[in-house]
């Protein structure tokens, strides 16, 4: 299988920061005013983005939607699941917008009492299309091959 998150296995810091570069430069293309709300704010990726990679979204989501996001990584690869981020950050977009720090890295990172929050939007009927209107570059596609064939078994 060439494609795979073993950086986030391995915990190798270089490469897995490398994964984040990607995922705000997509984020940035996609949702700009989100991407530069999050900066303003010191909401950087390694904050929440870490378990999303990790456990290919099982912390954060329903089994059925995590099972589904896993078939499509297996026959799709890594690009897909930087586009589930995306799709997830759009879908929360209203909400990021209007938050401060403390109440993104809340939402983000689903911490206590934030799962109603979550089950109410993150569902197939709105994810998975919202993962369909994700656009990655050619430049950034070829950067996230890169990584994935630098990181060794």
């Amino acid at each position: 299988m060439k494609q795979h998150l073993f950086a986030f296995y391995r915990l190798d810091k270089a490469l897995i920061y490398q994964y984040y570069d990607i995922y705000e430069q997509v984020l940035k293309d996609n949702e700009p005013n989100v991407y530069k709300h999050l900066s303003k704010n010191s909401v950087h990726p390694h904050l929440y983005l870490f378990n999303w990679f990790q456990t290919l979204y099982v912390k954060v989501l329903p089994l059925d939607i995590a099972s589904r996001i896993w078939d499509c990584f297996l026959v799709d690869g890594t690009l897909y699941i930087v586009k589930v981020a995306i799709a997830i950050v759009a879908i929360f977009k209203r909400r990021i917008l209007s938050s401060n720090f403390e109440e993104a890295i809340q939402l983000l990172s689903l911490s206590p009492g934030q799962d109603k929050l979550w089950n109410a939007n993150i569902t197939i009927d709105r994810l998975f299309p919202a993962i369909e209107s994700v656009k990655i570059s050619s430049k950034s596609k070829l950067i996230l091959e890169d990584i994935t064939d630098r990181t060794y078994y």
